[in-house]
């Protein structure tokens, strides 16, 4: 799949820097949110088996500041979601 064809509504997708080895589609890419340059985790579900809605939800259950952000999610022909890890503050 070509994650160049995914649109988002705070995110523009301007490149990709990697594909981190996973049973789904992950890429590591750089784009725009919300007016800002970021880099992220985009990830796509390559089979129903991967249950994507069960790690947003494990990962938005996690009580730990320093956990990743989710950028954005949509379920549908293809579930996915993009992801960022948070800033670090003090524990440089």
């Amino acid at each position: 799949m070509d994650p160049l064809s995914l649109r988002f509504s705070h995110f523009q997708l301007e490149s990709i820097l990697g594909y981190p080895h996973a049973g789904n589609d992950v890429f590591y890419v750089g784009g725009v949110y919300e007016g800002r340059p970021c880099r992220a985790f985009l990830k796509v579900e390559r089979q129903t088996g991967a249950d994507v809605e069960n790690e947003i939800r494990t990962i938005q259950t996690l009580p730990f500041s320093l956990k990743p952000e989710i950028l954005a999610f949509h379920f549908s022909n293809r579930n996915i979601f993009l992801l960022r890890k948070r800033k670090e503050s003090a524990f440089r």
